[in-house]
Protein backbone atom coordinates (compact mmCIF):
# COMPACT_ATOMS: atom_id res chain seq x y z
CA UNK A 1 0.00 0.00 0.00
CA UNK A 2 2.60 2.40 0.88
CA UNK A 3 5.12 1.98 -2.21
CA UNK A 4 1.44 2.46 -4.49
CA UNK A 5 0.85 5.76 -2.37
CA UNK A 6 4.04 6.52 -2.63
CA UNK A 7 4.28 6.08 -6.49
CA UNK A 8 0.99 8.10 -6.71
CA UNK A 9 2.50 11.02 -4.74
CA UNK A 10 5.90 10.71 -6.72
CA UNK A 11 3.55 11.82 -10.27
CA UNK A 12 1.69 14.04 -8.86
CA UNK A 13 4.15 16.21 -7.01
CA UNK A 14 7.41 15.75 -9.22
CA UNK A 15 9.52 13.35 -6.66
CA UNK A 16 11.18 10.34 -6.34
CA UNK A 17 10.67 7.55 -4.46
CA UNK A 18 12.70 5.32 -2.68
CA UNK A 19 12.56 1.48 -1.84
CA UNK A 20 11.54 2.24 1.56
CA UNK A 21 8.66 3.88 0.50
CA UNK A 22 10.13 7.80 1.52
CA UNK A 23 9.76 10.75 -0.31
CA UNK A 24 12.51 12.46 -2.11
CA UNK A 25 12.26 15.91 -2.58
CA UNK A 26 14.54 16.56 -5.15
CA UNK A 27 14.44 18.56 -8.04
CA UNK A 28 16.93 16.90 -10.16
CA UNK A 29 16.81 13.42 -10.24
CA UNK A 30 19.49 11.67 -8.01
CA UNK A 31 21.71 8.64 -8.22
CA UNK A 32 22.45 5.24 -6.02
Amino acid sequence: IIAIQCQTVSTEYNTSCDDIGKLIWEPRPHVQ
